[in-house]
């Protein structure tokens, strides 16, 4: 039974092993419900399109492409985009998907899971939640870019565009 504050989750992984440890761990927690998972990018655009799950797991890389080619293809066919949690083993790809897709990452999990502890993915949970009922309670604003994430050293920092009024990158960008 789908109460309103639990999430419609489905997990997106290509090897086995690390999906049945995630899928284990999420288990453990009563606000989630697991819809459906899938390993390949066409399974996983058919699974979001038929189940329009409101959060979703997911590997950078999939069997027959990356997140990246599946999030553009949802775009381009207006299917709704799921909250995201990147779970992937390449956090050098983490920082194209939260500037490309900032609207709908919000957070991500370097594997493998087991090294992770509940602690994380207890954070991974809440920050889903929030951002589902971020959503629902603004689901009529459009979905406007109004800030960015870049690299500093070890950090992830906020550039809001409403307060920009220069800004130039030195030396190597990071």
């Amino acid at each position: 039974m789908n109460t309103p504050s639990r999430l419609r989750c489905i997990v997106l992984e290509d090897e086995d092993p690390l999906r049945r440890d995630l899928l284990r761990y999420l288990s453990r927690f009563e606000e989630v419900e697991i819809i459906g998972e899938a390993v390949s990018v066409n399974e996983a655009y058919r699974l979001i399109s038929e189940k329009k799950p409101d959060s979703a797991f997911m590997d950078i890389k999939l069997i027959g492409g990356d997140i990246f080619y599946l999030l553009e293809r949802l775009k381009q066919n207006a299917i709704p985009i799921p909250n995201i949690i990147v779970t992937t083993g390449f956090p050098e790809y983490v920082m194209t998907a939260i500037n490309d897709y900032h609207n709908h990452i919000v957070q991500y999990l370097v594997k493998p899971y087991k090294d992770m502890g509940e602690e994380k993915l207890r954070k991974a949970v809440d920050a889903l939640i929030a951002a589902k009922s971020k959503k629902d309670t603004h689901s009529n604003t459009a979905a406007n870019s109004s800030h960015i994430f870049v690299p500093s050293r070890r950090n992830l920092v906020r550039i809001d565009f409403d307060r920009v009024i220069y800004l130039e990158v030195a030396g190597s960008g990071s």
